[in-house]
């Protein structure tokens, strides 16, 4: 389980103009595995990455979005441990962003697409079988769009850096 903060950008691109979504909020995600190799766990993680009361910009203008922007993901990855209990992630997810209002009714969303996430970290061994710890994780996408009212379908990309906290059950 990881819990944490992060700051994310979504921009959508289509029609030779591009609207940028950004801001700051939380970022969460639960990953299952099982150990395949001394210190090599094979898992599969469903994330959300977002940011509440984002910040919208389009050609010529910046707005104040009250409701969140999210990039959801699920996908297998890898998790090899080092000496010390520091370890490394990586993530390959097929992913979408949204931006929902305050009524968490859907505004803009892309397509399903490819994201991946790196995760760097310490782990501290709390009992026999947990452990706790921090880490820093990013994550780059790219992904498909959906038609908008005046007919162009914008590509998406994402980008969100995350401070997490975890716990590990061994």
């Amino acid at each position: 389980l990881e819990l944490g903060i992060n700051s994310s950008v979504f921009r959508a691109r289509g029609g030779g103009q591009t609207t940028a979504i950004s801001g700051d909020g939380a970022s969460m995600s639960i990953a299952l595995g099982w150990v395949i190799a001394p210190n090599l766990v094979l898992y599969g993680k469903l994330m959300d990455a977002g940011a509440s009361d984002p910040d919208v910009a389009g050609p010529g203008t910046t707005t104040f979005t009250r409701g969140d922007s999210d990039l959801y993901g699920v996908g297998p990855g890898l998790t090899y441990y080092l000496p010390g209990n520091f370890f490394v992630s990586a993530t390959a997810m097929a992913a979408r962003v949204s931006l929902s209002d305050s009524n968490d009714h859907t505004i803009l969303s892309s397509g399903w697409g490819v994201a991946g996430d790196a995760v760097v970290g310490k782990e501290w061994w709390t009992s026999d079988n947990w452990g706790l710890g921090v880490s820093f994780q990013g994550l780059l996408g790219e992904l498909g769009g959906h038609a908008e009212a005046n007919g162009v379908t914008p590509t998406w990309s994402a980008s969100a850096w995350s401070l997490l906290f975890s716990a590990t059950y061994n």
